[in-house]
């Protein structure tokens, strides 16, 4: 399937789609797998990619084409096997990617009860935040990464 080239955020976006030939990129399944690695990274760090950089946009597309990958914070502590199953569906040769019932195999191996700090306790919990659109608190009364967080005036997210 063929796509029109630069739509969708840099910050998940497979480093094939930035660098598809005359505005357009060729997709398949890969690229999806590549964003859903760039979701794990979030899931385990508890922050944006490349959190850690002020980068543009173009920035980001140079680095994630050059093979640059946003890095875990040292008080990351994903369960086993979770930062190999990600750095998996973030390679940059989209055939060595796994595809999703491959993804979905791994991710039943890994053993995780609890593995999120701060993850809603019930799905009313959930529900509850997604409907007032408030920042849940993690145990300690800390902030917990929130899907209606705001970016970051003048970085790739505006």
């Amino acid at each position: 399937m063929t796509q029109t080239l630069g739509v969708g955020s840099p910050l998940w976006m497979a480093p094939e789609v930035m660098d598809g030939r005359y505005g357009r990129a060729r997709y398949n399944p890969a690229v999806d797998v590549y964003s859903f690695g760039i979701v794990m990274f979030e899931i385990a760090s508890d922050e944006l990619p490349f959190y850690d950089n002020d980068w543009s946009a173009f920035e980001v597309q140079t680095e994630v084409k050059a093979g640059v990958r946003p890095a875990l914070p040292p008080s990351a502590t994903p369960p086993d096997g979770f930062v190999a199953l990600m750095e998996a569906c973030w390679a940059g040769n989209p055939r060595e990617r796994p595809d999703f019932g491959q993804i979905l195999a791994a991710l039943g191996e890994i053993d995780a009860p609890n593995a999120v700090a701060g993850a809603p306790a019930s799905d009313a919990e959930v529900s509850g935040s997604a409907a007032g659109h408030s920042e849940p608190k993690a145990e300690g009364g800390g902030r917990r990464y929130s899907l209606w967080k705001r970016s970051r005036p003048g970085t790739c997210v505006d």
